[in-house]
Order: structure tokens, then C-alpha cells, then sequence
């Protein structure tokens, strides 16, 4: 009787598929009917491209679609999870200097301290991380034989200055060992550096079976 149920179940789901991209096929199977049918609904009106384009109010269900469902199947928490219980935002009328309230039904999303969540699960990268070299897609992709005037575009100046931003908003716990990266031979002659050393992002245990170690975060945003 499951068989044929599956079966009826792939019959009917068969066309609905063929409208989503198949990297989109594995998470719509988790999804019930209600989430299936706002996904079609959101990946339709992203094939046009043109959401912004809409009246408001059909923009603003648009926005609200999106957002129900990447904090529902985007955002995977590392670390203990949140509570659900509201606290009363008359106790806490502003966020503390610890980054903590921000969020009425998790007071210590984003705050210093706290693990930073994931969008994928983890998967173990290590003897992939370098092929290609980063310093060699730099390299290639980066090198310049001649003068380009940027004209008002942004310049190095504006790059260094978000990065700085970005350093103030968030900031991973180190660790005491250090990692150097070499220029590999095919490019040291092009590179002003021929190594770079930084410190490693520490792990952190979490404590829990799913995922089982995380990243710390050390700076909370000053907004």
C-alpha cells in the first residue's frame, strides 16, 4: 500500500518539479504542500526577475514569502537552540552592549559570544580548499597588465574601508596557531607576498549531535 501511495504521490508531484531547478528538487521534497506552493510561488516570480517591479502591496507578500521561508529552511542554528519564548520588550527596550534582545524570541541572536548559524550543514572541505590555489585564481583573475581608469567607480580606497566595516560588525574567536599560505611557484613571481600568514578559527564544541562544533562570534555590530 506505501508503494502505491508513493507512487501516486511521485505521479502527481512529477509535473510541479518540473517547474523548480533540480538543485531546489531535494529541499521542496521535505516541504509540506502549504511551503511547496509559496516556493513555487517565489522561485516563478524570481524567474522574471521583475519582483520590484510590482505594486507594493504584491511586492511586500512577496518579501514576506521569502523571508517565512529562508528563516524556516535556510538558516540552520548552531548551538543551543532558541527558547521560543518571547521576552517583554517593555523589560528591554533597547539592545544591550552585549548585542542581546535584538531578536524578541531568541534574546542572544547575534550577540557576542554566540555561535554563528549556518546556511548549509558542514561538510569537510579540507582537500578541496586549494584546488585551485587561491593565489593563482587572484592571479588571473585580478592581474592587470595596463592602466584601467575606474573612473567614479569604487577604488580600493572604498574596498579597504568595507572591509573595516565588516571587521566591526562580526569577528570569528582565533585560535593561537597559525596557518601560512605560500604563493605557489606558477605565480610567486606576481605576488608581492609570497606567503600570508593568519590565525585559524577556533572550534568550539557545541554540545549537541547535529552539529557538533562552531564558531564563536567575538564582536557584536554596533548597530
Amino acid at each position: 500500500m506505501h508503494v502505491i501511495i508513493s507512487s501516486i504521490r511521485a505521479l502527481f508531484s512529477a509535473p510541479f518539479y518540473g517547474l523548480i531547478h533540480r538543485d531546489f528538487h531535494q529541499l521542496v521534497a521535505t516541504m509540506p504542500l502549504t511551503d511547496k506552493i509559496l516556493f513555487l510561488t517565489m522561485h516563478s516570480v524570481d524567474k522574471f526577475g521583475k519582483w520590484h517591479r510590482s505594486p507594493v502591496f504584491l511586492g511586500l507578500i512577496y518579501l514576506a514569502i521569502r523571508r517565512t521561508l529562508q528563516q524556516k529552511y535556510n538558516l540552520i542554528n548552531v548551538g543551543p537552540s532558541p527558547v521560543g519564548v518571547r521576552f517583554n520588550p517593555a523589560d528591554y527596550p533597547y539592545r544591550t552592549s552585549d548585542g542581546k534582545f535584538n531578536d524578541p524570541f531568541n534574546e542572544v541572536a547575534g550577540s557576542q559570544g554566540s555561535f554563528f548559524g549556518r546556511n548549509i550543514q558542514p561538510v569537510d572541505q579540507r582537500a578541496k580548499l586549494m584546488k585551485p590555489d587561491p593565489m593563482v585564481v587572484a592571479a588571473k583573475l585580478l592581474a592587470r597588465t595596463d592602466f584601467k581608469d575606474t573612473g567614479k567607480q569604487f577604488n580600493m580606497i572604498a574596498a579597504s574601508w568595507i572591509q573595516f566595516m565588516i571587521h566591526d560588525w562580526i569577528d570569528h574567536l582565533e585560535d593561537t596557531q597559525q596557518i601560512e599560505l605560500i604563493a605557489p611557484s606558477e605565480v610567486a613571481s606576481q605576488c608581492p607576498l609570497k606567503s600570508f600568514k593568519f590565525y585559524k578559527t577556533r572550534e568550539i564544541p557545541t554540545g549537541f549531535y547535529n552539529i557538533k562544533s562552531g564558531h564563536l562570534n567575538i564582536r557584536t555590530p554596533w548597530w
